[in-house]
């Protein structure tokens, strides 16, 4: 069975921007897995590192003072549209705006029909950056997600009040140990909030798979070591060389093909693109686009209108619209002065009369 952490901040000396040395309080709580969901197995307060080595994975809670909030209104609530418009109202009403921030949000009521009340609650990037990274050094490992047991009670418990419950948060989140546990197995099992910033990823490997793999690697750099130290050491050297040079031509493929998104073989598609850059390079050779033009603007007609002109080496396009199928004889006659093969197609009558056509010019 796996085991779960729940590391549980405390409301007191909390890390802020300006004093970087104040000292996180918090306890460990450990879970197992079973088939009704995870069982509390013992809580650590302070714990060390090898607290830690016997978990596959942690969540951090952080307490509710840490936090704002903003009540807002929207015309939706669908989760992925309520995450593109929520920056832009936390850039409205907070120093700093949307990017210094990391936030989440919850779903109160449907005030009226296609009116729905959110509540979004928002901490600042650089406080929870430190407390992530102060507890992920002594665990070595980063949580899985970052959550708010007092958040989750909170709202759970003051949802039909909440604007007046957010005026006294301080008499609102006096909560027991054993409360505060059973919302911990709940969040667990539900992952009702998620403050995990996004540049912080992370690492899947727990702290026992990463000592194992360093092992090996450095087993195996004492063997190849042992066979030729100097051979090893001129491979190494090499190898270093070849994935710098690599490195460099994807720097440089990416940034003159930057619309390519999938890259497997440089070379190859580097020939690709000179390819299409000749192939286009050569569709209007010995073709003199001035005098084409000039012919054509010679022969205007009016009641015709040329929606689109198409000029290639070896023919010419015109699509428009007429007033007529007489003036479209007119201009064919007119172009007849320049041109050998003049021929009409797609002609389709509209409104008011008026007709669609399309000319095609061969030299």
């Amino acid at each position: 069975m796996r085991k779960a952490g729940f590391v549980e901040i405390k409301p007191l000396n909390l890390p802020d921007k300006q004093n970087t040395n104040d000292e996180l309080i918090y306890i460990l709580h450990i879970f197992t897995e079973t088939k009704n969901g995870y069982e509390l197995i013992k809580s650590v307060d302070t714990p060390t590192t090898s607290d830690f080595q016997e978990l596959d994975f942690y969540y951090l809670s952080l307490p509710i003072k840490l936090f704002n909030f903003r009540l807002l209104e929207f015309p939706f609530k669908e989760k992925d549209k309520l995450k593109k418009v929520i920056p832009y109202e936390l850039d409205r009403y907070t120093l700093g705006g949307s990017k210094e921030l990391v936030y989440d949000h919850l779903l109160l009521k449907e005030k009226e029909k296609n009116l729905y009340e959110i509540l979004v609650a928002y901490i600042d990037k650089k406080i929870l950056t430190k407390i992530i990274k102060k507890i992920s050094d002594i665990a070595e490992l980063k949580p899985l997600s970052v959550t708010s047991l007092e958040l989750t009670h909170f709202f759970n418990k003051h949802k039909d009040a909440l604007a007046f419950a957010l005026l006294n948060i301080e008499e609102s989140t006096s909560e027991d140990n054993k409360t505060m546990l059973s919302n911990a197995i709940e969040t667990l099992q539900k992952y009702p909030l998620n403050f995990y910033p996004e540049e912080v990823a992370y690492l899947q490997k727990t702290t026992k798979e990463t000592k194992k793999i360093n092992l090996l690697l450095t087993l195996l750099l004492l063997f190849f070591l042992s066979i030729n130290i100097n051979l090893g050491f001129k491979i190494f050297i090499k190898n270093a060389e070849v994935s710098n040079l690599k490195n460099q031509i994807r720097t440089i493929y990416t940034s003159t093909f930057p619309e390519d998104k999938k890259i497997s073989d440089e070379l190859y598609q580097i020939k690709s693109h000179m390819k299409n850059i000749s192939e286009k390079a050569n569709i209007l050779v010995g073709t003199n686009v001035l005098e084409h033009l000039r012919k054509l603007s010679n022969k205007e007609k009016k009641g015709i209108v040329v929606e689109e002109l198409n000029i290639e080496k070896e023919m010419i396009t015109i699509k428009g619209v007429a007033n007529s199928i007489s003036e479209l004889d007119d201009l064919k006659k007119s172009l007849s002065n320049f041109y050998r093969e003049i021929s009409l197609s797609d002609i389709k009558t509209i409104n008011e009369n008026k007709v669609l056509f399309t000319i095609t010019i061969k030299e």
